[in-house]
């Protein structure tokens, strides 16, 4: 089921983003009834298909291999029904 992460880290945000998008996680995703883009917040990531203890040990893994304090982390399931304000594509990389 996918699952999304939202979090809080005390520096080399843009080094986390890109290395968890090694595994995976996005900071976008597309609706499938209606193919719209969704940007994330700064400070929350996407995967398809990890659960929610995984995607926790993910973060915990990351934040420890770059020597970054992973200051709190809160991830759930992504359901069928959710809604958001979609954002503007990113003036600047994320990673």
């Amino acid at each position: 089921m996918p699952v999304l992460i939202t979090y809080d880290v005390s520096r080399r945000h843009l080094d986390l983003k890109q290395r968890l998008a090694v595994g995976g996680y996005l900071f976008q995703l597309t609706d499938p009834r209606d193919q719209k883009v969704f940007y994330l917040p700064n400070t929350a990531l996407y995967h398809q298909s990890k659960t929610v203890q995984q995607a926790m040990s993910d973060m915990k893994q990351a934040c420890s291999a770059l020597g970054i304090q992973l200051e709190r982390a809160f991830a759930t399931e992504v359901g069928s029904v959710w809604d958001c304000i979609p954002g503007n594509p990113y003036s600047t990389p994320r990673f």
